[in-house]
């Protein structure tokens, strides 16, 4: 056997809803317990949530142990692993008060502004504990998340835009002023989605694109997976990735960020990784097994009830010297992209599909359009990025059901929209 331990996930989450006049409230508590035995590479995981003691566990997970298919010489890199406790993250005194209070100011903005939807105030406190051959690590941790749907209609259509935030500590930490710069954010897209005609067939193929905010976060995300050291398809260290001075780390320490984690999945302390510089690849994220492979430091292991996936926290992208106003004023055509619906990596192609378009046109933002897809090439895009905002925007999501976050900038670059 090379490594046992015992895992246990809680986790109790409120959630108020406001949607087209009616309040929903909802409260849930859980707790999962599983035993992992990883044995010449291979994993045996049992976890459930009945309540057992560990005892009955380790009974469970023998009855369907079983010996290695390949012996392979794959031990996890042998580190001190994290011992003690963590938290990350204010309670909330009154969780279900505080969500009712964000989602009334969220309320009454957006009908301030002649609009309904939907507004809904997330509040979780999730405590993670792995208990190992050195002792025992723990993590308490607050998050707090918003999500806003504004909604406009006409002749019996309805056209819906979106904006989101998420952040530690509880739902009163948000101000007022950020509720309302979120409810705006959603109801110009959703009044764009109104405007926006759908673009010339002329228009469409290779065309310089600006990535704002989540459509740049969306882009790197996609990228991140390619840094990933359990990826077969990784890209390998000391490789070219952009003719740009792009620098790139993994920071599980980013203030405010709820991707911040102090030990990893497999209990491996976490740090702050350098992954691109001045545009090459300088690092990839490790799970103990990879990082014995490469002779790397591990931290980056995602999953306690699953085999661990090397996966980032916080993807920092370094910002540029461009104003945003320049990066528009200095684009002759071009597409401006904020807002992703929906955003994945096939065949070396990011795939966008976004919320809110616009078409720029001698260095003004024009007209709102409707498109169904950009498509990306990862390294192409890189290599052709040649402006890069001085201010960076944090964007947090859940990947395969874990929460990570991308810090980046505006860039400009090309790609190909549909």
């Amino acid at each position: 056997m090379n490594y046992e331990d015992r895992v246990e996930y809680r986790e109790r989450v409120v959630q108020v809803a406001w949607r087209g006049g009616s309040i929903e409230t909802n409260e849930s508590k859980s707790r999962v317990r599983g035993i992992r035995v990883l044995v010449e590479g291979e994993w045996t995981i049992y976890s459930t949530t009945e309540e057992l003691r560990w005892e009955q566990l380790e009974e469970r997970i023998k009855a369907i142990s079983r010996a290695p298919s390949v012996k392979i010489d794959r031990k996890p890199v042998q580190i001190q692993l994290h011992k003690g406790r963590v938290a990350l993250g204010r309670p909330a005194g009154e969780p279900v008060a505080e969500c009712l209070r964000v989602a009334s100011i969220a309320k009454s903005i957006l009908q301030e502004k002649g609009l309904t939807g939907e507004i809904v105030a997330v509040y979780s406190e999730s405590q993670r504990t792995i208990i190992h051959h050195e002792g025992t690590s723990q993590e308490d941790k607050v998050v707090s998340e918003l999500y806003i749907f504004a909604e406009t209609r006409t002749e019996g259509t309805r056209y819906v835009g979106s904006s989101t935030a998420a952040w530690l500590g509880p739902p009163a930490q948000i101000a007022a002023k950020d509720i309302e710069i979120l409810v705006e954010k959603a109801a110009r897209r959703s009044v764009s989605a109104l405007r926006a005609k759908k673009i010339s067939p002329l228009e469409r193929g290779a065309k310089t694109v600006i990535l704002a905010e989540e459509a740049s976060a969306a882009f790197f995300h996609e990228l991140a997976h390619m840094l990933e050291a359990d990826n077969p398809e990784h890209v390998k260290p000391g490789t070219l990735v952009s003719t740009t001075s792009l620098q790139i780390k993994d920071d599980p320490f980013s203030e405010a960020s709820p991707a911040s984690m102090v030990f990893d999945d497999e209990a491996a302390p976490t740090r702050k990784r350098s992954l691109v510089e001045d545009g090459v690849v300088v690092g990839l994220l490790h799970t103990r097994e990879t990082a014995s492979v490469y002779r790397d430091h591990p931290g980056s292991a995602r999953g306690l009830f699953h085999k661990p996936k090397a996966m980032h926290t916080t993807l920092a992208i370094g910002g540029g010297d461009w104003k945003e106003g320049e990066v528009i004023e200095e684009t002759r055509e071009g597409i401006l992209i904020d807002g992703v619906v929906r955003a994945e990596l096939w065949r070396g192609i990011v795939r966008l599909v976004p919320e809110e378009t616009w078409i720029v046109s001698r260095g003004e933002v024009r007209e709102p359009v409707k498109i169904e897809e950009v498509r990306v090439p990862l390294i192409k895009a890189l290599t052709s990025i040649d402006a890069v905002g001085r201010k960076t925007y944090l964007r947090v999501s859940y990947d395969k059901g874990h929460i990570v976050a991308e810090r980046s900038p505006w860039i400009r670059t090309v790609a190909y929209v549909f």
